[in-house]
């Protein structure tokens, strides 16, 4: 469990959260006020005011890992928090039954 449990929480970490990069193709375009750019057009595109960077499918910008939770890394986040809850408890009860025995 332990290694899932860090597995999970290096993928946050590592994976690209779905950051789109300056580029011109010949797309449709949404134009970001804060990077003053036209971007390829995707209905979930929004800017991170934290990363200064436009992310596709963003959540919330996590300060525990520094960076963007969003599409690409949601996933592995998600079962981030939920060992680390199952971690907690399971720790917790080896405590409270040693304690009894």
């Amino acid at each position: 469990m332990n290694l899932l449990y860090l597995l999970s929480a290096l993928l946050t970490y590592l994976l690209n959260p779905g950051t789109v990069y300056k580029s011109n193709p010949n797309q449709n375009k949404v134009y970001c006020k804060e990077c003053d750019f036209n971007y390829p057009y995707h209905k979930n595109l929004k800017h991170c005011s934290t990363c200064k960077v436009c992310v596709i499918g963003i959540d919330h910008h996590c300060g525990v890992f520094g960076k963007c939770i969003a599409r690409n890394n949601i996933c592995c986040f998600f079962s981030f928090i939920v060992l680390t809850f199952v971690s907690i408890f399971s720790s917790m009860g080896i405590l409270l039954f040693s304690q009894v025995s």
